[in-house]
């Protein structure tokens, strides 16, 4: 039996080779893989609607508030990707209450606002 890691690992392939253009294997701790984008396309790993250069993209708003992305941004398995892709677009005030009521339907009921959407970082210095 395979173990999760395994099975993403193969999955995410499986999307790459379906979904991106760029095949070539990205490095990660020495080595060369299939899961991982070179480190120059980590957008490819974005949600096409927080990627790109515009004011309310992710790395528009890296590049202004001088945060620091993860290191493994271009690993397709990546889970500061994941909770990105998920978490930033709520992000905005007016989308605060979608994520409440998800937050209380799936979670607990006693969840009562959302104040703040922000993502594990470190500022540059």
């Amino acid at each position: 039996m395979k173990s999760f890691k395994e099975s993403m690992t193969k999955e995410q392939i499986a999307w790459r080779r379906t979904h991106l253009d760029n095949q070539e294997q990205g490095k990660q701790n020495a080595g060369y893989y299939d899961h991982v984008l070179p480190v120059q396309e980590w957008q490819l790993n974005l949600w096409s609607e927080i990627a790109g250069d515009s004011g309310d993209s992710l790395p528009s708003y890296l590049k202004s508030e001088r945060i620091r992305k993860h290191t493994g941004t271009h690993n397709l398995l990546s889970s500061w990707i994941l909770c990105a892709n998920l978490y930033y677009p709520f992000r905005d005030e007016n989308r605060h209450q979608y994520l409440l009521d998800f937050l209380r339907n799936k979670i607990s009921t006693e969840i009562i606002s959302v104040d703040r959407v922000e993502l594990e970082h470190a500022f540059e210095e």
